[in-house]
């Protein structure tokens, strides 16, 4: 698996569903996802996450998005980037997070 588009009425990502999954280059999170658990996408060689919700999603601790990649993006709505960006965890990929129009 390289790319994952979620369907739109997935609310929650279970903690480390994708941990190790070294190929994983790329991630669509629905609009309807409200709680990512811990690691979810820890030890993934991500280089681009799409993070669709205009609220922040819970995450239920740090590394969730853990890349083997040194540098790789996170995109989240536009109008949304300062409230991702101060979140609890989400705070901790801050300088990766990019306002992005959907």
């Amino acid at each position: 698996i390289t790319n994952v588009v979620f369907g739109d009425n997935l609310t929650y990502i279970g903690e480390g569903a994708f941990d190790g999954c070294i190929n994983l280059t790329s991630v669509t999170i629905p609009d309807n996802v409200t709680d990512i658990g811990w690691r979810a996408f820890a030890n993934c060689s991500l280089t681009s996450v799409y993070c669709k919700p205009t609220t922040p999603p819970f995450l239920s601790g740090g590394e969730t998005f853990l890349s083997n990649k040194s540098e790789y993006k996170i995109y989240v709505p536009t109008t949304s980037e300062n409230e991702y960006k101060s979140a609890r965890y989400w705070s901790d990929y801050s300088d990766i997070i990019v306002g992005y129009d959907f």
